[in-house]
């Protein structure tokens, strides 16, 4: 390796390093601008309900997390059509799942965890044929 090929290689390494030190710096400024609260005493330390659900700046509802009636706990989050798109599940029996959907609310991919502890997983098509599926 020549000379030149050496400070080429330094240069880049110390380019790469700068722009590493910057997006940190940057980060930790916005954790400390996002963790500053004016007033800690007007936040509770325990938050209790049956419901929360996020909305978005129109007011529109776009994640909710329930405990149902049935006991099952749920977080499901819908795009900006309403259509579900995320939903995270735990039920009585300690089954916990996630699913995944398409764009029209079509489960796409599905992992869950029995309350047995045994893993499942399966990928659906278009078609709602199962593309893999495990065990």
């Amino acid at each position: 390796m020549t000379n030149d090929e050496r400070l080429e290689r330094l240069e880049r390494q110390l380019k790469r390093t700068r722009t590493m030190l910057a997006s940190v710096a940057v980060a930790a400024v916005a954790v400390l601008c996002i963790g500053q609260v004016k007033d800690n005493a007007a936040i509770p330390n325990v938050v209790k309900a049956h419901s929360f659900v996020v909305v978005d700046e129109k007011g529109n509802g776009r994640a909710a997390l329930e405990l149902m009636k049935t006991g099952e706990l749920r977080l499901v989050m819908v795009d900006d059509k309403n259509k579900p798109r995320v939903m995270l599940t735990l039920d009585e029996d300690g089954d916990a799942g996630l699913t995944m959907t398409d764009n029209k609310g079509k489960p796409r991919a599905m992992l869950a965890v029995t309350g047995k502890g045994e893993p499942l997983m399966s990928l659906l098509g278009p078609d709602n044929k199962v593309l893999f599926m495990a065990p």
